[in-house]
């Protein structure tokens, strides 16, 4: 994986949790499912 593509995930990792949202419930909310999410939030 790249740098760029592992910071996207770290950052949408930080953002998500911070808002106290799981995977799930961030892939309803953007209309995508839980595993494309899951390959981008680490």
């Amino acid at each position: 994986m790249s740098d760029f593509l592992r910071l996207v995930g770290e950052r949408l990792r930080m953002v998500r949790k911070l808002k106290g949202l799981t995977q799930d419930q961030l892939a309803e909310k953007t209309g995508k499912d839980s595993m494309s999410k899951s390959h981008i939030s680490i």
